[in-house]
């Protein structure tokens, strides 16, 4: 369904199942703040939303919003139903509520993720955010047997053992990984299946979901 809202003069407008409205709804809290600061919207503008992006495009004066196209080629095609960035956007903000650490640090959908070859068919598997490395990505997606052995992941070894896979890939082959890419740096989350089990803080707290 379609949904809109006119704000200092301008009407917004998303298409979304009508059970993301709320979802809809801060997407337009956050630029309505923006435009009460000054900012202007125009077509073809870029607006971040957590792991993804929408373009704006005028339609006759109205500004409708328009999310990557995942099922073609998100980094240059778009469509109108939003479903999928807001449903995207929702189960990462859920996640963060319930462990209740009061941030979250998204990977974008055009980044990736560095994951070991075999790991996004297997069962167990543990997501761990990094810090800056020269890896090409600081979520580090293993095998669980990987993740709790003591031998370093280097350069030379990610090369040969570990893949790159986009973000936005993992929305629909493994959900719970995607969502526990909003963790901040430091923090690990194991897998089973398509449910998170466990969280590992970045000071050693531990979360069992």
């Amino acid at each position: 369904m379609s949904l809109r809202v006119s704000h200092a003069g301008v009407t917004l407008s998303t298409e979304c199942d009508e059970a993301l409205n709320g979802t809809a709804q801060d997407l337009f809290g956050l630029v309505t703040r923006h435009i009460d600061r000054g900012a202007r919207l125009k077509d073809g503008i870029k607006v971040a939303f957590g792991w993804t992006e929408f373009r704006v495009a005028d339609a006759n004066g109205t500004f409708v919003f328009q999310e990557p196209d995942f099922d073609s080629d998100p980094d240059s095609e778009y469509r109108d139903n939003l479903d999928c960035s807001l449903s995207g956007y929702r189960r990462q903000q859920l996640l963060i509520s319930a462990l209740d650490i009061g941030r979250w640090e998204p990977a974008r959908f055009s980044e990736v993720v560095l994951a070991e070859k075999g790991a996004l068919a297997t069962s167990r598997i543990v997501a761990k955010r990094i810090a800056d490395t020269e890896l090409k990505s600081n979520w580090l997606i293993c095998l669980e047997t990987t993740a709790r052995g003591k031998q370093e992941i280097t350069i030379e070894r990610a090369r040969t053992s570990f893949e790159l896979i986009p973000v936005w890939h993992l929305f629909d082959i493994r959900p719970a990984l995607f969502d526990a890419l909003a963790l901040p740096i430091g923090f690990q989350a194991l897998i089973d299946d398509n449910r998170i089990v466990q969280v590992v803080g970045n000071t050693g707290e531990h979360w069992s979901l």
